[in-house]
C-alpha cells in the first residue's frame, strides 16, 4: 500500500501567476513600490507569513488580520478563474481506483483550498485536506510532510510527495520522503536543482506513473 500527498497550487492548479502578483498589487494598492527580490522573500511563506513579511518589511500600519482580508479578497476573486494542471484527473482517478490514499498538503488557506476543491468538483479524492496555517509548519519544516503522512495512517517509505516548488522537494527529501516533482512556469529557473534533487521529474500529470 501506498499513498500520495499532493501540494496544491503549481502542482495540481496551474495558480502561480495569481501568488506572483498578490503581494504586489496589495503594495501597489497603497501606493508602495515593492523590492525587486519580493517574490523570492515570499516564496516559501504561507499566507499568514507573508502578511508578517509585508508589515515587518515594509512598515505597513495596517493590522495582520486588516492585510490578510485584503488579501483573501483578491484572492477569492482570482480562484474563480484558475485551471488546473493537465492530466491531473485523470491521474486521481487511477490512483483512487487502485486504493491509493491521497492528501493534500498545501501553503494555502484553508477556505480557498476547500473551494476551489469543491469547484472542481475534487474533494471526494483526498483523505484529508492539510493547510501549513492550521497545523503551524511550513514546507520549510519537515513536520509538515510527517503529520501528512500520519493523517494517511501510513509511515513515510510508503508516502509518495508531489510538488513543483524547490524548497518543498528539499524539505520532504530530507524528511526521507520519495518524491515526484512537477514542471512549473514558477519553477522553470529551479528545474535543473529541481531534477538533481527529486527522486523523478515530470512535465505534467499525462507521462506520470502511478
Amino acid at each position: 500500500m501506498k499513498g500520495y500527498i499532493f501540494d496544491l497550487d503549481g502542482t495540481l492548479l496551474d495558480s502561480m501567476h495569481i501568488w506572483d502578483v498578490l503581494s504586489i498589487h496589495y503594495l501597489e494598492h497603497l501606493h508602495i513600490q515593492p523590492q525587486k527580490d519580493l517574490l523570492q522573500s515570499l516564496k516559501p511563506l504561507s499566507l499568514h507569513e507573508a502578511a508578517i513579511y509585508l508589515k515587518e518589511t515594509y512598515h505597513l500600519s495596517e493590522s495582520l488580520i486588516d492585510i490578510q482580508k485584503g488579501f483573501m479578497t483578491q484572492l477569492e476573486k482570482e480562484y474563480q478563474s484558475v485551471t488546473l494542471k493537465e492530466g491531473v484527473i485523470a491521474f486521481l482517478e487511477k490512483c483512487l481506483q487502485q486504493n491509493i490514499s491521497m492528501c493534500i498538503l498545501t501553503a494555502n488557506h484553508r477556505d480557498i483550498t476547500e473551494n476551489v476543491l469543491k469547484q472542481f468538483h475534487m474533494r471526494h479524492y483526498f483523505q484529508s485536506v492539510i493547510s501549513c496555517e492550521d497545523i503551524q509548519y511550513t514546507k520549510q519544516d519537515q513536520r509538515s510532510y510527517q503529520y501528512a503522512a500520519q493523517t494517511l495512517n501510513l509511515s513515510i517509505d510508503k508516502c509518495i510527495v508531489v510538488e513543483d516548488a524547490l524548497h518543498a522537494i528539499v524539505t520532504a527529501k530530507k524528511a526521507g520522503f520519495y518524491v515526484k516533482a512537477i514542471y512549473d512556469k514558477a519553477n522553470d529557473s529551479d528545474w535543473n536543482q529541481i531534477v538533481l534533487t527529486a527522486d523523478q521529474t515530470y512535465q505534467s500529470f499525462q507521462n506520470m506513473e502511478v
